[in-house]
């Protein structure tokens, strides 16, 4: 083994992501349709707890029960959806102001409350356009600190602890 294999092995340990027993990894899927509820069991006898009317909306999948989903949102709430409602697609959520976390609020325009969408994935790069928090995006790429989005007008690059729908080892190319 090379001293630069030896020296990544010891940094992925160091990071928690090497080693161990492997923990699962989050899956996240996408609301399908534009009206779409979430029941607090599986099936249509169960309540509405709460109904998503937008397109795209991310969420955590959590169990799996026939063609029932139990998924979370970003503000923790639990339920079951049917699967037809769901798609494997990739959108994230840009993290409202509040549940942003003190590395990422530099990153927010307090009064604006929009989060700056760069060109390239580095700070000194141009910014395409202010990107209001709360809405949802196409997820395109990430490394482990920026991801690339996409909205229905802009593309670019964003920090990543701005978004929800992410799992912290996720990497995409």
């Amino acid at each position: 083994m090379s001293s630069g294999t030896r020296i990544a092995i010891l940094l992925l340990a160091a990071a928690g992501l090497w080693g161990g027993a492997p923990a699962q990894a989050a899956v996240f899927l996408s609301t399908k349709v534009d009206r779409a509820n979430m029941r607090l069991g599986p099936g249509l006898d169960y309540p509405v707890r709460a109904q998503f009317r937008i397109r795209h909306w991310p969420l955590e999948l959590l169990d799996r029960y026939g063609d029932w989903r139990r998924v979370r949102d970003w503000h923790g709430e639990e339920g079951w959806m049917h699967k037809r409602l769901l798609s494997p697609a990739r959108y994230v959520l840009i993290r409202p102001q509040h549940a942003l976390d003190a590395q990422s609020a530099t990153e927010l325009q307090r009064k604006q409350r929009t989060i700056r969408l760069y060109r390239a994935p580095h700070m000194r790069s141009r910014v395409v356009a202010f990107v209001q928090t709360g809405v949802s995006a196409r997820l395109e790429d990430c490394d482990i600190i920026w991801c690339k989005i996409r909205l229905p007008a802009h593309a670019g690059w964003v920090v990543r602890v701005a978004l929800w729908g992410l799992d912290e080892r996720e990497f995409r190319e």
